[in-house]
């Protein structure tokens, strides 16, 4: 693992926008990834809740199952995070990650046996301080309906079944407005709390709401983080790798699976060559709502 300079910010005035404002700070100085990483972007894996606002944050059961069987007939390459980092580079379509925010309990119920059951490994990042909570609603979140997070218990038998564990902070705050002593809280407890209770060296983050900053990511860095996700879109060659692009997927409609099929077909197809590539359409299922992260 190298690490990166600093990446572009994302120019969309939308909610959930990436921040590239913050405390003033030399960026880490990383090298970019020099091969193709596709990022997906899940958070519910559930039927949306009637009068929830944000109908864009949840996948049906039928529609991953759906998504999960056409890339695997696609032949595409699962990794998680740590594993491509890890791993000598391959010929052929890059390989692609499949990432669930916040840590919901939906996740373990309909998501985790699809995976388990097709040996595809995912990457998880919960609220660490949320684990074993019901009720939650994220504080500045647009979303209301309470819900229920992974248990210690789900976390250890996940992570036994090929699941990489990241941090999405201890709270679902913005890091980029912490002050430098707070936002190492959060980074490093939450580090410590998810290494005790998966098992694994947490060297993954997915940054709550995609707010970072110069700041941010130096202080990622300082706490050992190797590689982080924000909600920029796109494709990821010559990214630097603490500030990673991801597609939010979406599937709670009959069109996103027309939606998610072009989407993808157009990623896959850029095999690493050439400029890195941003997709011509918002998502992998539409854009019926902002990303939160």
């Amino acid at each position: 693992w190298n690490a990166c300079s600093p990446g572009e910010p994302d120019p969309a005035g939308q909610p959930g926008r990436e921040r590239s404002q913050g405390r003033p700070s030399a960026p880490v100085d990383m090298d970019p990834l020099d091969r193709e990483l596709i990022v997906l972007t899940y958070h519910h894996v559930a039927v949306s809740p009637r009068g929830t606002p944000i109908r864009g944050l949840y996948v049906t059961p039928a529609h991953f199952a759906w998504q999960i069987a056409w890339l695997r007939g696609r032949g595409v390459r699962f990794t998680t995070l740590r594993q491509f980092g890890e791993a000598a580079p391959a010929a052929g379509p890059p390989p692609v990650a499949l990432t669930f925010d916040d840590g919901y309990r939906d996740v373990y119920r309909h998501a985790y046996p699809v995976l388990r059951r097709h040996g595809i490994p995912a990457v998880v990042f919960p609220v660490a301080g949320g684990l074993g909570k019901s009720g939650v609603v994220w504080p500045e979140s647009e979303d209301a309906t309470p819900a229920e997070l992974l248990t210690e218990a789900e976390v250890r038998e996940m992570a036994e079944g090929g699941i990489e564990f990241g941090s999405h902070l201890m709270d679902h705050v913005h890091a980029d407005q912490l002050g430098q002593a707070p936002l190492t809280e959060q980074l490093v407890q939450s580090k410590a709390l998810l290494e005790r209770v998966s098992g694994q060296d947490v060297v993954s983050l997915a940054y709550p709401f995609g707010a970072h900053s110069d700041g941010v990511v130096s202080a990622a860095a300082a706490a050992g983080y190797r590689i982080a996700v924000t909600t920029e879109r796109g494709s990821n060659r010559g990214v630097p790798p603490l500030r990673l692009r991801r597609l939010p997927v979406k599937g709670t409609r009959w069109y996103h699976r027309w939606q998610f099929r072009r989407a993808l077909s157009l990623l896959l197809q850029h095999s690493g060559s050439g400029p890195p590539a941003r997709p011509p359409i918002r998502g992998a299922g539409g854009a019926d709502a902002p990303d939160q992260g």
